[in-house]
């Protein structure tokens, strides 16, 4: 669990008001699971399930014959980059296991037209974008798919079938953005950009020597110390040491103005933006700093829970 899952958790069991920083979905799901199972960990075996589910679906239909499903299973499943991936309480893993939930479905529904495929295809897509609004970007192409083979088992024209198929992804895209809008009715909204936005006019300030920032983001120390607090904090790594020193989170009311801002900033200081984001880059290549850059979390943060375990970045081997 990272921070991310802390914070979310916090929202399950009710210490902390509910926000759209962490998918309201997921959150509500979560403390569904909890209430009938008892255990925080229910919801990364939600997860698991659908993971595993995927791959057991998708490799029955590539082949047939028992070895190589398994062989196929346990080649893709432990695969490293994704067993790790899918072992964190993290809304990416939720929609990374429902995307691979919905394509198998939506290819065993192609084959067989059972519904029970079109139905699971239907609520793992809803789930993957609820819990990560850029899941929509894969989501639609795999609706379009689903809803073309539904259309096309009705022998129409091209043209009608082409038409039945749009009309149905339209019908249902527009039902799924209704259902979460009710679901996010009255939760606090957080706008999630500033956590960018911040990010490079911090960066620009240090490049510049100077506190180029907006004078209404809170400040969490003293006015003469947030460009000390600055030089300290930032790092290309990762965004979240600055929020030491200063807030992204900010009223409504401010969220135009900070993007102008930044707009500003960026056209008066382009080569301190672009290093800083070349430097972003290369990090997350771990081509810089000496850091493999890794998108899983290796332990448990010290938290209010009491749990701690020590948290080590994985160094470049020497050479």
């Amino acid at each position: 669990m990272s921070d991310d899952s802390l914070t979310q958790y916090r929202q399950v069991i009710g210490a902390q008001s509910l926000n759209d920083a962490h998918p309201v979905v997921m959150v509500y799901w979560w403390r569904t699971l909890l209430d009938v199972f008892g255990f925080p960990g229910v919801m990364l075996a939600f997860h698991q399930l659908m993971y595993w589910s995927a791959l057991v679906l998708l490799v029955v239909q590539i082949t047939p014959v028992l070895y190589r499903q398994l062989l196929l299973l346990v080649m893709m499943g432990f695969w490293p980059p994704m067993l790790m991936m899918s072992l964190h309480i993290w809304k990416d893993v939720g929609m990374m296991s429902a995307l691979a939930l919905c394509a198998a479905a939506v290819l065993a529904y192609a084959r067989k037209s059972h519904w029970g495929c079109f139905l699971t295809a239907l609520l793992a897509l809803f789930y993957a974008v609820a819990v990560r609004i850029n899941g929509f970007i894969p989501g639609i192409i795999l609706l379009l798919c689903l809803c073309y083979f539904l259309a096309r088992q009705y022998r129409l024209s091209s043209w009608r079938t082409a038409g039945i198929t749009i009309l149905l992804s339209l019908g249902i895209a527009l039902g799924q953005w209704s259902i979460m809008g009710m679901i996010t009715a009255g939760v606090q909204r957080i706008y999630g950009m500033g956590t960018l936005l911040v990010w490079d006019m911090a960066a620009i300030s240090v490049a510049e020597n100077q506190n180029l920032l907006p004078p209404y983001l809170p400040e969490k120390i003293s006015g003469t110390d947030v460009l000390t607090g600055l030089q300290e904090k930032y790092t290309p790594l990762v965004n979240t040491p600055i929020y030491e020193v200063v807030s992204p989170y900010l009223d409504e009311q401010y969220h135009t103005q900070l993007r102008k801002d930044w707009l500003t900033l960026v056209v008066t200081h382009p080569q301190d933006y672009l290093a800083h984001r070349f430097h972003v880059f290369t990090a997350l290549l771990g081509l810089t700093d000496g850091v493999v850059y890794s998108a899983y979390q290796p332990g448990i943060r010290k938290n209010w829970l009491g749990g701690a375990v020590r948290f080590v970045v994985p160094r470049r081997p020497a050479t």
